[in-house]
């Protein structure tokens, strides 16, 4: 929504418009982290992100991150669980890692 908030100033568009060309990014990503904060447009990303598997990490007014309904100080400790949980997923799917 950042990047959008500037081409609106070059080139305004319609809401909706720039809501799918957002969705169009989250479906793009390994992982989806919001800021702490009220967002509707947020909130209808995050149910893009869900309904399509993405992994979510949100932060909380209190400074923490969640993924997965667990509380991480940092957010690199969130991204560590979610490389984790993709990895466990991944071998239970049958998949092997490549060690080179």
């Amino acid at each position: 929504p950042h990047l959008s908030h500037f081409m609106h100033m070059l080139k305004p568009r319609p809401y909706e418009d720039w809501m799918r060309i957002d969705f169009d990014f989250v479906l793009c990503a390994d992982v989806f982290v919001v800021l702490a904060g009220e967002s509707s447009g947020a909130e209808r990303e995050i149910d893009v992100a869900k309904r399509h598997s993405c992994p979510v990490i949100t932060e909380t007014l209190g400074g923490q991150w969640v993924f997965d309904g667990s509380p991480h100080t940092t957010l690199l400790s969130a991204l560590n669980a979610v490389s984790a949980t993709s990895l466990e997923r991944s071998l239970r799917n049958g998949h092997k890692p490549h060690v080179s």
